[in-house]
Parts: C-alpha cells; structure tokens; sequence
C-alpha cells in the first residue's frame, strides 16, 4: 500500500496495465505532431489504468486488512466474555448490583 500511495505501482500492476492496452498502431503518415499525439494518448492511457489498477489494489489490501482486524477483535470478545463469565460467577448478586450501579 505504501508503494501505491508514493506513486510507485508493483511490477504486478505495471504488467498488468501494459495488457490492458491496446497497441499503438501509427498512422502512415509522416507527420511528427500525429505520431508524438498518439503517443501521449497511448502514455495517458497507461497511466489511467495504472491508476484504477492501484485503487484496486488499495480497496483489496484495505478489505484483507479490516477482515484481519474484525477477527482480532472478534477473538478478544469471546477472551473478555470468558474472563467476565468468570469473574462474575464469583461475586455475589448484591455486589453485582452495587458494580452496576456505580457504572452505570
């Protein structure tokens, strides 16, 4: 993701993009303006679809990254809801009510 935010695409989505692009076909004429146009069309091409592939890649590594941390947090859940279970089963009903009044 760094690599993508610096502007500097992996080598996975530069060939990619190059796939993705049509060739340049030059025209038969001589002229220097037309064929140095088609080349800037060609290279903003490019660059269009080098930037959706990184966008894409972006949402990719986010998605894998939320999933990661959903877990995470879904294990630390059932670790404190173990540890209350517990802890509570130790107390009695009037010292419950007392915690729950005073955080309450």
């Amino acid at each position: 993701k760094q690599r993508i935010l610096c502007n500097k695409p992996t080598q996975m989505i530069h060939d990619k993009s190059l796939t993705m692009i049509i060739p340049w076909t030059f025209e038969s004429t001589q002229d220097n303006r037309i064929h140095q146009q088609q080349i800037e069309q060609g290279d903003k091409e490019l660059q269009a679809k080098m930037t959706d592939l990184m966008v894409q890649s972006i949402i990719e590594v986010e998605h894998k990254k939320i999933y990661e941390n959903e877990e995470l947090l879904n294990k630390e859940l059932r670790r404190i809801s173990v540890y209350n279970q517990a802890t509570n089963e130790g107390l009695t009903e009037s010292m419950l009510d007392i915690i729950n009044r005073r955080f309450n």
